[in-house]
């Protein structure tokens, strides 16, 4: 058989499907043979214990803290009014008024109005008036120049002004005053000088004492 003859019968048996392999057992066609890829499970995030909710505190309200005393410090001069909300020490120098709602520690120079609760001064130079709702102090190496109202005034120092107390005016051995006093009760230690007009206030039981007439 020439080459045509043998071309021409492997195209028919080709086209006869002679020459095609037979498919063994199960198996599948190429197609099918393709496995499909596996498809990612989806990742599942580890699960995390949480600790149980613990409930917010409430901010617990500080109870206020009571002002401290305002300082001077001894040195400072300053110019100008004060006012304090609560106790004053002043220990420099001032050119103004004070005023302050607690004790008054004065031991400087001031050339001004004083206004507190309770003033006390020590060593200290004041031109100028005291005005308290409790008492006042003035040691024996003060000196004031004003006029001085309070509850009751202790006097050991010097003073030209005038005194005016609710209750008691008490002068120590070396008390100066050249002014007038009212009180009503006054107490003057041996060695004061008192320079002025006394006016100590009566009670209207005092007066009771001369009801009577007096029959000779």
């Amino acid at each position: 058989m020439n080459k045509k003859n043998h071309f021409s019968q492997a195209v028919k048996d080709l086209l006869e499907g002679k020459n095609e392999e037979p498919i063994i057992g199960n198996a599948q066609p190429e197609k099918a043979a393709i496995e499909k890829k596996a498809e990612p499970h989806p990742t599942v995030p580890p699960v995390v214990p949480q600790e149980p909710a613990v409930p917010a505190k409430r901010p617990v309200s500080a109870a206020p803290l009571s002002a401290g005393p305002t300082i001077i410090a001894q040195g400072t001069t300053i110019i100008g009014d004060i006012k304090a909300s609560g106790d004053v020490e002043m220990l420099g120098s001032l050119r103004g008024n004070l005023e302050g709602s607690g004790v008054l520690k004065l031991c400087g120079k001031i050339a001004g109005n004083i206004k507190g609760k309770q003033i006390e001064l020590c060593n200290s130079a004041l031109q100028g008036d005291i005005t308290a709702t409790a008492d006042v102090i003035i040691d024996s190496g003060s000196v004031v120049v004003g006029n001085i109202t309070a509850n009751s005034v202790v006097l050991g120092g010097r003073v030209k002004g005038n005194l005016i107390a609710n209750t008691t005016v008490a002068f120590s051995e070396n008390a100066l005053l050249i002014g007038n006093v009212q009180a009503s009760q006054l107490s003057v230690s041996n060695g004061a000088k008192l320079e002025g007009e006394i006016n100590i206030r009566r009670e209207k039981e005092d007066e009771r004492a001369f009801d009577q007439d007096i029959v000779i």
